[in-house]
Protein backbone atom coordinates (compact mmCIF):
# COMPACT_ATOMS: atom_id res chain seq x y z
CA UNK A 1 0.00 0.00 0.00
CA UNK A 2 2.91 2.42 1.10
CA UNK A 3 4.62 1.84 -2.62
CA UNK A 4 1.38 2.40 -4.08
CA UNK A 5 1.09 5.76 -2.66
CA UNK A 6 4.26 6.51 -3.08
CA UNK A 7 3.91 5.66 -6.84
CA UNK A 8 1.27 8.38 -7.14
CA UNK A 9 2.74 11.16 -4.79
CA UNK A 10 4.86 12.93 -7.23
CA UNK A 11 1.68 13.31 -9.62
CA UNK A 12 -0.20 14.46 -6.70
CA UNK A 13 2.35 17.48 -5.87
CA UNK A 14 2.99 18.06 -9.24
CA UNK A 15 -0.92 18.89 -10.01
CA UNK A 16 -0.67 21.49 -7.24
CA UNK A 17 -3.05 19.73 -5.01
CA UNK A 18 -3.87 21.61 -1.25
CA UNK A 19 -2.26 19.76 1.33
CA UNK A 20 -5.79 19.65 3.50
CA UNK A 21 -7.45 18.44 0.64
CA UNK A 22 -4.47 15.20 0.28
CA UNK A 23 -5.10 14.53 4.23
CA UNK A 24 -8.84 14.38 3.91
CA UNK A 25 -8.38 11.90 0.82
CA UNK A 26 -6.02 9.64 3.18
CA UNK A 27 -8.38 9.45 6.43
CA UNK A 28 -11.06 8.93 4.15
CA UNK A 29 -9.54 5.88 2.45
CA UNK A 30 -7.80 4.79 5.82
CA UNK A 31 -11.22 4.81 7.60
CA UNK A 32 -13.31 2.58 4.91
CA UNK A 33 -10.32 0.37 4.29
CA UNK A 34 -10.24 -0.52 8.08
CA UNK A 35 -14.00 -1.88 8.44
CA UNK A 36 -12.95 -3.57 5.18
CA UNK A 37 -10.65 -5.54 5.90
CA UNK A 38 -12.36 -6.84 9.25
CA UNK A 39 -14.66 -8.32 7.14
CA UNK A 40 -12.38 -9.93 4.68
CA UNK A 41 -10.00 -11.63 7.57
CA UNK A 42 -13.11 -12.77 9.12
CA UNK A 43 -14.52 -14.34 5.44
CA UNK A 44 -10.73 -15.84 4.36
CA UNK A 45 -9.49 -16.80 7.91
CA UNK A 46 -10.85 -20.02 8.34
CA UNK A 47 -9.91 -22.16 12.03
CA UNK A 48 -7.85 -25.39 11.24
CA UNK A 49 -7.68 -26.29 14.66
CA UNK A 50 -11.56 -27.78 15.20
CA UNK A 51 -12.05 -31.73 15.34
CA UNK A 52 -8.25 -32.21 16.34
CA UNK A 53 -7.05 -33.47 19.88
CA UNK A 54 -5.36 -30.35 21.60
CA UNK A 55 -1.59 -30.86 22.01
CA UNK A 56 0.22 -32.04 24.65
CA UNK A 57 2.31 -29.21 26.40
CA UNK A 58 5.47 -30.45 28.55
CA UNK A 59 5.67 -27.46 30.23
CA UNK A 60 2.22 -27.62 32.04
CA UNK A 61 2.92 -31.30 33.56
CA UNK A 62 4.91 -31.86 36.49
CA UNK A 63 6.82 -35.56 37.14
CA UNK A 64 3.76 -36.90 39.25
CA UNK A 65 0.70 -35.57 37.00
CA UNK A 66 -1.62 -36.13 33.90
CA UNK A 67 -1.45 -34.06 31.08
CA UNK A 68 -3.68 -31.37 31.16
Amino acid sequence: MQSAGAAVAWQVDAHKVPLLSQLIVNWSLTTVSYPLLAILVMLAVKDDQKGEEPSINPASMDNNSKPV
